[in-house]
């Protein structure tokens, strides 16, 4: 599991695989621990470690389940919205579902722009973002809710 990475002891380059973020089965990745390093754990893509100093640093494809996402009737929101503004940040433009669940979102999970160029201040949700959702589905507890909204500038 992923909390288990927190008390792993390890050194610079050690590489494990977890079998589950929140639950086994859901949610696992593979990391590579970065000794030194100054990445703050975001809790999905970063773990900082408490024995030793440094973070792992997830390096296999990134899904959402990577940040927690679980399926059931708990907000997703927040765990959503970590996922795709670390996307936008590490210029990582495929993002999946690992499976076919529903997913509660009770909050609005905004989509914000990637910037496109370092030189110019042109800014898109990108024709390059993908984001395979296979057969994943979404649902809410509130009436006349917004529950995706997609920003094109800045």
């Amino acid at each position: 599991m992923v909390s288990d990475l927190r008390t792993l002891k390890a050194k610079h380059g050690d590489v494990v695989k977890t079998n589950g973020h929140t639950q086994i089965g859901t949610g696992g990745g593979v990391y590579i621990f970065e000794a030194l390093s100054s990445k703050l754990d975001n809790n999905g893509a970063w773990i900082a470690s408490s024995v030793a100093a440094g973070t792992w640093v997830l390096v296999s494809p990134l899904n959402f389940e990577n940040f927690g996402m679980i399926a059931g009737s708990d907000d997703q929101s927040q765990k959503m919205q970590t996922c795709l503004d670390y996307a936008r940040d590490s210029k990582i433009y495929d993002i999946s579902f690992e499976k076919p669940n529903q997913y509660t979102i009770n909050n609005t999970v905004i989509f914000k722009p990637f910037r496109l160029s370092e030189r110019h201040t042109y800014y898109s949700t990108s024709p390059k973002l993908s984001i395979q959702t296979n057969g994943a589905s979404f649902t809410t507890s509130r009436d006349n809710f917004t529950m995706f909204k997609v920003f094109r500038e800045m």
